[in-house]
């Protein structure tokens, strides 16, 4: 198949995070002179980086019927409805599921559990040392939201099992290199082409700030090396008690490059995929204190990899700050830390080189350029 006749459908989930990584998988198809089509709503497409995007595109409702049969779609975990769209609309489509989520993650996708405590442990399919499974506390929630029925009548279990079954291959943000054993092991329990795309290592772009993002950076500039933590939301009382002795941010703050900059060393965090990534891309120490959903799953993999120390909780989940302290003290400042840090250090290897996942995009464009043969 030429690469000019080749055209992808990208048809991503609403929520923000997911929307950016679908944008920039396409702007990856799109260097490698295919065809791309991102599928959203007006008001989503103006909420995506303007250099690459212009003014959205209006299409006409009936203009899927259009398609050219060499078609393929990238669908998100939540996009049940496209098979049933197809088929009606008697489109030669070619599904492919790209998962913005960790291997490790989707442990909680492939079994039917019956009850939290199905969650505690891990799978049973897992032939290697593994800690990921969820914590008490965890589960409840989660099987609750996800398997839980919902004010649509269809479940969050139930769009992604339909989803995934549909689609003849997965595409997933991962590399062999950091959880090689979960994707072997998923190709297996999904019984399809599983291909990691890489990281997608966000670009790194020069920005320049004013006012508070600008004294955040100077306040930085003053600190030692590999010595200062990445803000955090806190309670507002919190800015008063510490003033002078750090800076406190409430609002949106500029991650990335706060991660780049040369005093930092470590992240307090919520152990979410994306914030993993960018984290380790600068070789950067985690203390990971996961809220919600796939968090607590990603912290036991930095866990099991040992590149974090994990807050201590009660049973029932609560945490206070002696074990916010004690953590971020051992993989700080701690000689037990030293081979955290290490292990951090050698990771930036992985997630920053920018070759290595150059080779997985590569690869998968090439897996779509050969019509989905394994």
């Amino acid at each position: 198949m030429a690469k000019e006749d080749m055209h992808v459908l990208m048809l991503p989930w609403s929520a923000f995070g997911h929307m950016i990584l679908f944008f920039h998988l396409s702007v990856a198809l799109a260097k490698a002179g295919i065809r791309v089509s991102f599928v959203s709503t007006t008001s989503n497409i103006q909420r995506l980086p303007s250099r690459y995007v212009g003014r959205p595109n209006s299409a006409p409702q009936d203009s899927l019927r259009s398609l050219e049969t060499t078609t393929q779609a990238l669908q998100d975990f939540f996009s049940h409805w496209t098979a049933e769209i197809s088929r009606e609309l008697n489109l030669n489509i070619r599904l492919i599921l790209f998962s913005v989520f960790s291997a490790a993650m989707h442990m909680s996708q492939t079994k039917n559990w019956s009850s939290p405590e199905t969650f505690t442990s891990p799978p049973e399919w897992f032939l290697f040392p593994s800690t990921i499974a969820f914590r008490p506390f965890e589960a409840g929630p989660f099987l609750a939201g996800f398997f839980g029925s919902n004010a649509s009548g269809t479940s969050d279990a139930e769009r992604v099992t339909l989803t995934w079954t549909a689609c003849e291959a997965i595409a997933i943000r991962s590399c062999k290199q950091y959880e090689g054993d979960y994707l072997d092991v998923l190709e297996k329990l999904y019984r399809r082409p599983l291909i990691p795309v890489g990281v997608l290592p966000p670009p790194s772009e020069k920005k320049s700030f004013q006012g508070e993002m600008l004294s955040i950076f100077k306040w930085l500039d003053r600190r030692g090396q590999r010595m200062t933590r990445k803000p955090c939301q806190l309670p507002t009382e919190f800015r008063a008690r510490t003033e002078g002795r750090g800076v406190v941010c409430m609002g949106w703050i500029p991650q990335m490059e706060i991660l780049a900059h040369h005093p930092v060393g470590g992240s307090l965090f919520h152990s979410g995929w994306g914030s993993i990534i960018e984290t380790l891309q600068f070789g950067h120490t985690l203390v990971p204190l996961p809220l919600v959903f796939d968090q607590g799953l990603n912290a036991r993999l930095l866990v099991d990899e040992g590149l974090a120390i994990e807050v201590e909780r009660d049973k029932d989940g609560p945490f206070d700050q002696h074990g916010i302290a004690g953590a971020l003290r051992k993989t700080m400042v701690d000689r037990e830390g030293e081979s955290l840090r290490l292990q951090a250090r050698e990771m930036k290897t992985v997630f920053g080189d920018q070759k290595l996942h150059q080779a997985y995009m590569g690869g998968f464009i090439q897996f779509l350029k050969n019509g989905l043969k394994a």
